[in-house]
């Protein structure tokens, strides 16, 4: 779930508005600077041929304002030509006049930089973006579940992505809205302290703000994970809407039920609720993630990394192993269309679905999810 609080600090915790009001609501614009480096030229390619297409407009909920570009210190002599080539070709790479690093200063040169020239596309034309974020490259990116979450908090004093012990957003994908950006370039004592591990420098930006207690923090939890086989103890399967729903609704979750439970499934055979709820059909911490099944097709494969779904109880290494396993071609048949699994409105029902897979450090990972969330040929 989603949760909403002032400065993490201090009291007086906020609730956003309710999906139906998020509906009623204009796009915002958002800028998702998405960093990487010069020879990381395949998994540029990898995200502009699958989360990144849904930035391009076209009309579709929520992306007519979105706008997807690399961002990239100076590139080595090795690679600057290619480098060259690539921006000529797609045009959507921001070239930062600073050495190529991770931890130093990069993360302040891409807010300076996006301070003064991020765009996003609007009915007229451009117009600046409410919203800035970066995100690693190892991220995949449900554009519409994040513009749709960003929408709802008013676009001022926001500080949004997965807090980490109650300090930091974690580096995988995080944004401030464009007052904040606009603070994070010009404050000197900002520009004096760019030196360190960037998401905690970020929240020690947020510290030194003038108006600090009135920063809003949005923290995503269960929304923002690693990938299923990433064997961390922040991964779990890939989640659905209608998962969340289900569970609700057949184990008449409290309303006051810990947020980290939704992403676990629940086990029945289970007499603690809440630890069973800690759990996932996909994967355990410590264990190395294994098929439910040899041979099973690509299809097969990914939906058995769906979280609760009927394949990935199939294993008997799931922590809630099906009683009465069916034939993965069975499974298959009736599993549910996309559509259901967002309950009716593809990627529009805020604070519902996925918003970002992190840690995907394999190729194959990063297909597998596009594949569950995209489907074939996007």
């Amino acid at each position: 779930s989603t949760s909403v609080t002032r400065h993490p600090l201090l009291p007086n915790p906020l609730l956003a508005p309710s999906a139906p009001e998020a509906d009623l609501l204009p796009p915002v614009g958002l800028f998702l600077g998405v960093f990487s480096t010069d020879q990381a030229w395949e998994r540029r390619q990898t995200i502009r041929s699958t989360y990144a297409r849904r930035g391009k407009g076209g009309g579709a909920d929520g992306l007519e304002s979105v706008r997807v570009r690399f961002v990239l210190g100076r590139p080595s002599e090795k690679w600057k030509s290619l480098v060259e080539l690539e921006m000529e070709a797609y045009r959507d790479i921001v070239l930062l006049d600073i050495p190529e690093n991770m931890n130093s200063g990069k993360t302040h040169a891409f807010f300076a930089w996006a301070a003064e020239n991020a765009m996003v596309p609007s009915p007229t034309g451009e117009k600046r973006p409410d919203y800035v974020s970066k995100a690693d490259d190892d991220s995949f990116i449900m554009l519409g579940e994040m513009e749709k979450r960003l929408r709802v908090l008013g676009g001022v004093k926001v500080y949004w992505g997965y807090l980490i012990k109650n300090t930091f957003m974690g580096g995988e994908c995080y944004a401030l809205s464009l007052d904040l950006v606009r603070y994070v370039s010009s404050s000197q004592p900002v520009r004096s302290l760019i030196h360190g591990k960037e998401d905690k420098l970020v929240a020690r930006w947020m510290r030194l703000h003038p108006e600090k207690e009135k920063i809003l923090y949005v923290s995503e939890r269960c929304w923002i994970y690693d990938h299923p086989k990433a064997g961390t103890v922040y991964a779990h399967g890939y989640l659905f809407p209608s998962t969340v729903t289900r569970m609700q609704e057949e184990h008449l979750l409290p309303p006051d039920e810990p947020e980290e439970s939704l992403y676990g499934y629940y086990s029945s055979s289970s007499t603690n609720r809440t630890s069973a709820f800690t759990y996932s059909s996909v994967s355990q911490f410590g264990k190395t993630y294994r098929p439910p099944l040899p041979n099973l097709t690509p299809a097969q494969r990914v939906e058995a990394l769906v979280e609760g779904s009927e394949m990935s109880l199939l294993s008997p290494y799931s922590s809630s192993p099906s009683s009465s396993p069916l034939p993965p071609e069975v499974v298959m048949a009736r599993r549910p269309t996309m559509e259901q699994r967002y309950e009716g409105e593809w990627g529009s029902k805020w604070g519902k679905g996925t918003v970002v897979v992190h840690y995907l450090k394999e190729k194959e990972w990063f297909l597998e999810t596009a594949l569950a969330f995209l489907g074939s040929g996007n």
